[in-house]
């Protein structure tokens, strides 16, 4: 790339006004009228410079001008020999003028004070000193003669370093030379050595002109600009306890501080310090060179009179690589210093610049250097064998985070802190680094602050850098909102999960993944809360969002699940919560066998299905060490987790338990709910009834229609159902019974009641019921069907709940008429599962002649549902209308329970519960709708 070197100059503060700025330029003239005499190209050139410039030769000296003006310009002849010879003679005088002003050099001027300490410490040669000087007048020197004077000369010759030779008296290989002597030290960029369009002035870094702005007046001010003051170090060597090797490292860097105070060579030891950001790499570096009895010099960090990049400066990797050189340099009779090279990356990439330049950087260094990076993929392994150690930094636990900064506090000196719960509060709620704590209690103290402006200055950097950078995050432990009594409908495999990860923690935690799995609302995070309260472990949510116009965005959750798995690892007490595990679809087989097969802290999954698994990586799932599926709570569960959540509304405890008891009839709404309703009613005042409507159009929104009655079953009329059996008598015996096993079908007409009688011997029961639809278990793939109904007497089993299958006729069709496999499959499995079912269950039919033999003969008891006879009408009329029966109403024979019920809602509407003659025309209608119209009289 082409350098436009002289539309984008560095800011110049020097002057060409002293005695030692015009005896550099006359030496530079010199030496291009001595090259003149032997190249007519250069002759041309230089003479035309003079024609240009010719008022800038009285700046130099008054006789250059008389000179140029008597041989030159006022010469008339058109004879080439004649203007040759006039030439010839006057580059000669000139150089014999020059030569006798140049013999002594006058006192240097504070510029080049600077520039002969440059010389005297880096130990430059006198063709490295030469090009030194060249380049800082052609860069810094104001109205630079020597600066128009290369460009002009540029012109005779091919190359920059042509051009430079000519000023200086040297030949082109010792300009070379003399280039790369400073750019082995650091000062000059060797890339600019092949760089065709280049030119004096970006022969030096830019970093380096820092010595002359101002010029610095002596060796140890020259030091300071150039290296800064030593690391001085915050924390002690007990900070970092979690490190195993530390000890290693201290003998290390020790040993090769001694080495070099006794003046023996050592040369090539290098650290690495490799790990995520935030982890203590630099404090760390700090306290080991401390702890060694060094000096820690931090490279690369920009001074406070550097110039802004611009397109002329080289890339960052070459400006840090060139910094350090030129600390080696430096620093290589300082038998107690190191170097701390951070963000090791820009410096050592190896795709760029070439392997053999690195190499020799970490081969050779005469002083340790110290290099800390975030990530190894930019190294490869050529290089990392050349490193002397390499330590991985882990991310901070809680606990050793605390730790850290809790000692950091202490020593701070500031007064009136709580350091213990000052330091939990800045993990927890920022995750704050030692670096931000650092400069906040830097800044408190400057102010004379206290706790909370520490919190303060701690908080604003963070939150920017979070929110505009994003990084993941643990979060603070989430806590306990329920009793462990409140899942014991889990029964024997809630407990035996609580023993398993109580015999884990602190101990050999590799491995151990347990499965929570079921729809929305069923407790499955509200459990893993409580079962590690219940057992004393910190339970982390993976992936948290935060909102408000501050929040912090999250990153991926699969990189905050390897963040957490590293910076847990230590935490003995730990445990891991992955909500929502269909994130993992699709990943890469091998990646999700390493997370549960290696991660060294216990992590809890949760999902709503785990289909997907079970289709195409049921590899996954085998690997879990326990697993649970969740179903809707029963209802006692319900009243227990309810009661609960409305204790903490501020809602007067009778009015809690009988609310707590009506939503718990309703299986549909869930706790989310519950203490979303409960959350508003805090926040407005309100009671019982607010809760009621937010649930109420909670239900609305998600469902569609009208909310289910959330009031508790109503009393059970036996005497309005007409069966072939006492149900009464049954009732009776099943409730003796208690919840042992039988099944029962019920079969008749629509409306007769048979569903509201399983209700109604549930109820005596004390059982919730769970009643399951023809359209909840027929799926459109291939095994669902059997799938789903295996689920279905799980799910009652583990509920403890009396199962029933409405529309039965769907599932146990005769399998002589099927014409499908999967029909043939539907039916078999449904009899399995009957047949080993140790709870109570009940299908319904309107169909019983087309149920499957073998399925009718497995049901222990059978029940015929039928119309409602003339009594049962009568007390039906009684009971809905407060009238007795019309005599036609009477003699209709095809009505039912249901029928009642919507006939009595259709004659609140339109104003005619008195009308018994119109009630029973209604009635009539209701039976003429039904397959084979109104039958009259029996």
């Amino acid at each position: 790339m082409r350098r436009n070197n002289r539309h984008h100059r560095r800011s110049r503060t020097f002057r060409s006004t002293n005695e030692y700025s015009l005896y550099r330029n006359r030496i530079y003239l010199l030496n291009a009228l001595c090259a003149a005499q032997q190249n007519p190209a250069v002759r041309k050139e230089l003479l035309d410079w003079f024609r240009i410039y010719e008022e800038e030769l009285e700046s130099l000296d008054a006789f250059l001008t008389q000179e140029y003006n008597k041989a030159i310009k006022g010469q008339t002849t058109e004879d080439p020999t004649l203007r040759k010879a006039a030439e010839t003679q006057f580059t000669n005088s000139l150089v014999k003028t020059l030569e006798e002003k140049t013999r002594e050099a006058p006192p240097p001027s504070p510029f080049q004070t600077a520039t002969h300490l440059i010389i005297q410490r880096f130990s430059l040669t006198p063709m490295a000193g030469s090009l030194l000087q060249l380049a800082c007048c052609y860069s810094y020197i104001n109205n630079s003669i020597a600066e128009r004077l290369w460009s002009h000369l540029q012109n005779a010759v091919i190359g920059h370093l042509e051009t430079s030779a000519i000023l200086l008296g040297y030949s082109r290989d010792e300009a070379e030379d003399a280039f790369r002597e400073l750019a082995d030290v650091g000062i000059a960029d060797l890339e600019a050595l092949n760089d065709a369009h280049t030119d004096p002035n970006n022969y030096i870094n830019n970093y380096f002109y820092r010595i002359w702005n101002p010029p610095v007046r002596d060796m140890d001010e020259l030091m300071a600009r150039l290296v800064g003051q030593p690391c001085e170090a915050t924390l002690d060597l007990s900070d970092f306890a979690h490190l195993d090797n530390r000890d290693n490292l201290v003998r290390l860097l020790s040993a090769a501080i001694q080495e070099r105070r006794e003046e023996k060579p050592v040369s090539g030891v290098n650290i690495l310090l490799y790990g995520r950001a935030s982890t203590g790499k630099t404090e760390f570096a700090k306290t080991l060179a401390c702890t060694a009895g060094a000096y820690l010099y931090s490279i690369g960090e920009p001074g406070r009179n550097d110039t802004e990049k611009s397109d002329t400066e080289r890339d960052c990797r070459t400006r840090r690589r060139n910094q350090l050189r030129m600390a080696q340099a430096l620093l290589r009779s300082v038998p107690d210093a190191a170097i701390l090279c951070d963000e090791a990356e820009d410096v050592l990439d190896s795709g760029h610049g070439t392997r053999l330049v690195n190499h020799r950087l970490l081969e050779n260094t005469p002083v340790p250097i110290i290099y800390t990076a975030n990530r190894l993929d930019h190294l490869d392994e050529s290089m990392l064998r050349r490193f002397t150690y390499i330590l991985k930094f882990t991310a901070h636990s809680p606990t050793r985070q605390t730790a850290i900064l809790q000692r950091m506090l202490e020593k701070s000196g500031i007064k009136g802190i709580d350091t213990t719960a000052c330091a939990r509060r800045l993990v927890d709620q920022l995750e704050c680094p030692p670096a931000i704590l650092a400069k906040a209690i830097e800044t408190t103290r400057l102010i004379n602050g206290d706790e909370n402006d520490i919190y303060h200055f701690c908080e604003q950097p963070e939150r920017t850098i979070s929110t505009h950078c994003t990084r993941p995050r643990l979060g603070p432990p989430i806590k306990p909102q329920l009793p462990w009594e409140a899942f014991s409908h889990l029964g024997q495999d809630a407990e035996d999960i609580r023993r398993t990860l109580a015999a884990v923690l602190g101990k050999n935690r590799k491995g151990v993944n347990i499965l929570l799995y079921g729809p929305p609302g069923t407790g499955k995070t509200e459990f893993a809360r409580t079962l590690c309260g219940e057992i004393g472990a910190q339970l982390y949510a993976i992936g948290q969002n935060e909102i408000g116009p501050d929040a912090r965005p999250s990153a991926d959750r699969t990189k905050t699940l390897d963040y957490a798995l590293e910076a847990l690892s230590d935490e003995p007490n730990a445990v891991i919560l992955f909500d929502e595990m269909e994130d993992f679809h699709q990943r890469e087989k091998l990646y999700l066998n390493r997370i549960v097969e290696e991660n060294p802290v216990p992590i809890i999954w949760a999902c709503n299905s785990i289909s997907y698994y079970r289709m195409f990586e049921p590899f996954f799932i085998d690997r879990m060490l326990h697993a649970i599926e969740f179903h809707h709570l029963p209802t006692r569960a319900r009243e227990h987790v309810y009661s609960s959540i409305l204790h903490k509304a501020s809602i007067p405890t009778d009015e809690t338990h009988q609310l707590a008891q009506e939503l718990a009839h309703n299986n549909k709404i869930t706790p989310r709910q519950v203490a979303l309703a409960a959350k508003q009613a805090t926040l407005v005042s309100g009671n019982i009834q607010t809760i009621k409507r937010n649930i109420a159009q909670k239900e609305k929104l998600r469902h569609g229609v009208r909310p289910p009655d959330m009031r508790p079953i109503e009393q059970y009329d036996p005497t309005l159902i007409h069966t072939d059996i006492n149900l009464e008598v049954l009732t009776e015996q099943m409730v003796a019974r208690g919840k042992r096993r039988f099944s029962l079908c019920l079969c008749g007409p629509p409306g007769t009641g048979k569903t509201a009688f399983v209700r109604y011997i549930a109820e005596q029961m004390g059982i919730d019921i769970l009643p399951k639809r023809a359209s909840d278990l027929l799926n459109k793939y291939v095994g669902e069907n059997e799938q789903n109904i295996a689920s279905a007497f799980a799910e009652a089993l583990q509920t403890q709940s009396f199962l029933v299958f409405d529309e039965a006729d769907s599932l146990l069709m005769d399998r002589q008429s099927a014409q499908r496999s999967w029909e043939v499959s539907l039916v078999n499995e449904l009899l399995s599962q009957m047949e080993r079912h140790p709870l109570p269950f009940a299908c319904t039919t309107n169909q019983w002649d087309i149920i499957d033999p073998a399925a009718a003969r497995r049901f222990v008891f059978r029940a015929e549902f039928y119309f409602l006879d003339q009594p049962r009408i009568n007390r039906a009329f009684e009971l809905f209308f407060d009238h007795k029966a019309p005599s036609s109403a009477l003699a209709l024979t095809k009505l039912t329970p249901a029928d009642f019920a919507n006939v009595r809602d259709r004659a609140e509407i339109l104003g005619y519960l008195n009308d018994p003659e119109r009630i029973a025309h209604a009635l009539a209608e209701e039976c003429r709708q039904k397959p084979g119209g109104a039958s009259l009289g029996f």
